[in-house]
């Protein structure tokens, strides 16, 4: 078990990741799949924040800009612990349920009311 906030670190040790937020795991995947195809917003928040060695590529990419603070793990948010900072969340569902993980035929496993069994979620890395 290796606990880190580098993700660099991370890809170069680990593989198998688990994406934790406000201490409940929202993602599970082979080091390919959480790098290359991340399901849950979260995970692609945490990706977009973290430097790119290339310039060139580092200018050029998209961020994933979350608003608001995070909320405290002693009063965690109703529903989707990570709703209140989602860009794509869906109210009321996403407010009032907790969801549930959806594991996709690869076996990669996102907590995401907005991920599909087909491996569908939406994407904010590539978004317009």
């Amino acid at each position: 078990l290796f606990i880190a906030h580098d993700l660099a670190t991370v890809e170069f040790l680990c593989d198998r990741i688990a994406v934790m937020y406000l201490g409940r795991i929202v993602e599970v995947g082979t080091r390919e799949q959480i790098f290359t195809t991340p399901k849950h917003p979260y995970t692609q928040a945490l990706l977009s924040a973290a430097p790119v060695p290339d310039p060139v590529r580092q200018r050029t990419r998209r961020r994933v800009i979350l608003d608001g603070d995070p909320p405290s793990p002693l009063t965690p948010p109703t529903g989707c612990p990570f709703h209140p900072r989602c860009p794509v969340a869906e109210l009321p569902l996403c407010r009032d349920q907790v969801p549930q993980p959806v594991r996709g035929d690869t076996g990669q496993t996102a907590r995401c009311h907005l991920v599909r069994a087909d491996g569908q979620a939406p994407d904010l890395l590539t978004a317009g």
